[in-house]
């Protein structure tokens, strides 16, 4: 996994929200100084007036761009720490799923103790899609929800998340 997360309870400077441009889909970062504050997939019916994109003329890139440019490659991010104590419990558990692998909802309830379906509704919570790897949490049956999704647009990210680790293990 690309990323080594620092977990804040704060964030100062200017907000600017960045759209980077995946071989997945279109992803929203907002930031507060160097904190990442949120993320998300973005939809077709986006106002890209208030957006920077990732591509820029000093070749250099987002750190999040490692993910899938340099999948080998640990990059520290610092997140601002959300959401109940119970989701962010399930979001450290989440980053224990390692690049390339998946885990049952039920599998990763037993861990913390849990219900699948409270995991699951945690992780329709998840503030940061991509950086913290709900895609990685499959049902019994099948690929499970993504984003609160079951089928559609969303599915298809997690379909190529899941592809794209699969193919470096």
């Amino acid at each position: 996994m690309p990323f080594i997360i620092q977990w804040v309870n704060e964030c100062q400077g200017a907000e600017r929200t960045q759209v980077l441009l995946t071989p997945f889909g279109r992803l929203s970062v907002l930031r507060c100084g160097d904190v990442i504050c949120s993320a998300d997939w973005l939809s077709g019916d986006h106002d890209w007036q208030t957006t920077d994109f990732n591509q820029n003329n000093s070749g250099d890139f987002d750190p999040i761009e490692s993910y899938w440019r340099e999948p080998n490659t640990l990059v520290a991010l610092k997140l601002l720490r959300r959401g109940s104590s119970f989701v962010q419990t399930v979001q450290d558990a989440l980053l224990n799923i390692p690049f390339g692998a998946t885990m049952t909802y039920k599998a990763l309830a037993k861990t913390i103790n849990s219900a699948p379906r409270a995991v699951g509704g945690a992780c329709r919570r998840n503030d940061y899609p991509l950086i913290v790897p709900c895609h990685r949490v499959v049902s019994v049956t099948g690929p499970g929800g993504y984003s609160g999704q079951t089928q559609g647009a969303s599915i298809a990210v997690k379909l190529k998340l899941l592809a794209f680790e699969a193919s470096f293990s």
